[in-house]
């Protein structure tokens, strides 16, 4: 139990959030607030989703390089379908055209997978965690 609060705690903390948060926030600077994107709900959503990936991480993978790769790969491809499907944020934020919005379903689970890799792991290992 104490290990998945840890986990939730590591994987929702500012340090493995940041990168996210930097990218949204700058998007939502650039293009404006708009009217059907809640940046609010956002800033909620983005570290409760990454604390539940990082429970997932610890206590099924270990929190090995492949299963925060592989956490990472999955939370990238949720976001990204919710980005570009509910809020139509690769266009709205990132000068996507709608013929290349797809992309983002490859960048997206490749940057996610570096983040967990590179720093939501070494996070949780200043936490104690395996």
């Amino acid at each position: 139990m104490l290990s998945s609060v840890q986990s939730f705690v590591a994987g929702s903390s500012v340090a493995s959030t940041f990168v996210t948060l930097l990218y949204v926030g700058w998007g939502f600077a650039k293009a404006g607030r708009p009217k059907d994107f809640p940046y609010e709900l956002a800033a909620f959503a983005v570290p409760v989703s990454y604390g539940l990936v990082n429970v997932l991480n610890v206590s099924v993978g270990g929190n090995t390089l492949v299963s925060a790769a592989t956490s990472g790969v999955l939370l990238g491809l949720l976001l990204s379908l919710v980005g570009r499907f509910r809020y139509g944020l690769p266009e709205k934020f990132f000068g996507f055209t709608a013929g290349t919005s797809w992309t983002v379903h490859l960048v997206a689970p490749i940057l996610y997978a570096l983040i967990f890799a590179l720093i939501v792991r070494s996070v949780n290992r200043l936490m104690g965690l395996p």
